[in-house]
């Protein structure tokens, strides 16, 4: 087995199980605290999101190389390939958003998914880093003293950096007390997303090897990614602030 088939198996595995235990600890938390899909129609509103995760995923890594599947659209694999957690998270929140608008539910509905995302993330990119350099998702090269050498040079291990902050991050949510429903949603997608924006600097673009794609810059320095997190968190903010005054 070469390394990088046996990146792409354990990538595979990380992300089957994060799906699956993200799955549990939801059912598990709506059992205990009951869940607005336990409404007779509640059942759309996870078609919303499964159905507007997989969308903006696929949209949003799309953009985030738009020269690159210009140049290669010939290529099945090219469009098939590839998602992205922020545009999961955002096209989830929008898909959910539209259904419950659909069949009448004002409730909120994301509290209860907060623990399972951040869970279901951290062993996600737990996967990344043990995947290898074939992953792609590792940082750009650096001399710091906690860099990571998978056979391609020290870099930022910049998969670590996000098991780390969503340990710290979910950990807090989970422990502290929010004024109303749905707060606990808007903290953490505008706590994440900001963190995006941020790690996402330390992200290598892989720029020396011809075979593989480049994220475009915006106009702003950006990438996709990057822009579409940015106006996320700040989103996120906006209606949590709107909330309360």
């Amino acid at each position: 087995m070469t390394p990088e088939t046996q990146g792409v198996l354990v990538h595979t595995l990380f992300e089957a199980l994060a799906y699956a235990v993200g799955l549990g600890l939801f059912r598990h938390l709506r059992r205990r605290h009951g869940h607005v899909t336990d409404h007779p129609d509640g059942g759309w509103v996870l078609v919303g999101a499964v159905f507007g995760a997989f969308v903006g995923s696929k949209v949003l890594d799309l953009a985030q190389y738009a020269s690159w599947v210009a140049a290669h659209h010939t290529d099945p694999a090219v469009l098939l390939g590839g998602k992205t957690i922020v545009g999961g998270l955002l096209g989830g929140w929008v898909g959910v958003e539209v259904a419950k608008r659909a069949i009448g539910l004002r409730d909120s509905t994301g509290d209860l998914l907060v623990l399972p995302i951040v869970v279901g993330l951290a062993i996600g990119r737990f996967g990344c880093l043990l995947s290898g350099p074939g992953d792609h998702t590792g940082g750009v090269l650096t001399d710091v003293a906690w860099a990571l050498d998978q056979g391609d040079g020290p870099r930022h291990p910049t998969p670590l950096y996000e098991v780390l902050f969503l340990g710290v991050f979910g950990a807090l949510l989970h422990r502290v007390r929010l004024a109303r429903s749905g707060d606990r949603f808007l903290v953490f997608m505008a706590g994440y997303l900001a963190f995006r924006v941020v790690v996402d600097f330390w992200k290598a673009p892989f720029g020396a090897d011809p075979l593989l794609p480049v994220p475009d810059l915006l106009p702003i320095g950006l990438t996709a990614i990057q822009t579409v997190a940015l106006a996320g968190a700040c989103y996120a903010a906006l209606r949590l602030v709107r909330r309360h005054v």
